[in-house]
């Protein structure tokens, strides 16, 4: 059930801080003259802001969307 808060992942685990990752995209996005990004898949979100969760069974994921401008 969706009860439990959401934790960060460390960053030794990921390898780069949520921050990085973000400046990563929106680079790519100024590189592509893209507006915005959007993320549908929750593992995505989950990896670029190094968050997880409960929210689904067996997988330490949040039920997540995600918009970069």
């Amino acid at each position: 059930p969706l009860h439990d808060a959401a934790f960060l992942h460390a960053v030794r685990y990921a390898g780069k801080s949520a921050v990085d990752k973000i400046a990563d995209l929106q680079a790519f996005m100024l590189r592509e003259h893209l507006d915005g990004y959007l993320i549908t898949d929750p593992g995505h979100v989950c990896w670029l802001l190094n968050v997880r969760g409960r929210d689904i069974t067996h997988e330490p994921m949040l039920l997540s969307m995600a918009f970069v401008a």
